[in-house]
């Protein structure tokens, strides 16, 4: 199970995952993640999408584009 880390005693669900529980425990840690980084991701994902929106491979082979130092800025967004 995944704790928060700004209060590492703190359990993002309270009921741990035991393999039987798959399906409830999975339906907590989802709404759960989603409450906490929903709204405060937002100009991230906005960022990332322009970003992904404006890359073009041309005439390039992929083992060159994602090398030049153009595409070098997507790894480190992500």
């Amino acid at each position: 199970y995944l704790q928060n880390g700004d209060h590492p005693g703190q359990l993002l669900v309270s009921n741990i995952l035991a393999g039987s529980n798959y399906n409830t425990w999975s339906r907590a840690m989802w709404i759960d993640l989603h409450d906490r980084f929903h709204e405060s991701n937002a100009p991230r994902v906005y960022q990332n999408e322009k970003l992904l929106s404006g890359l073009q491979q041309g005439s390039m082979e992929i083992s060159s584009y994602y090398t030049c130092n153009g595409s070098k800025s997507i790894g480190s967004q992500f």
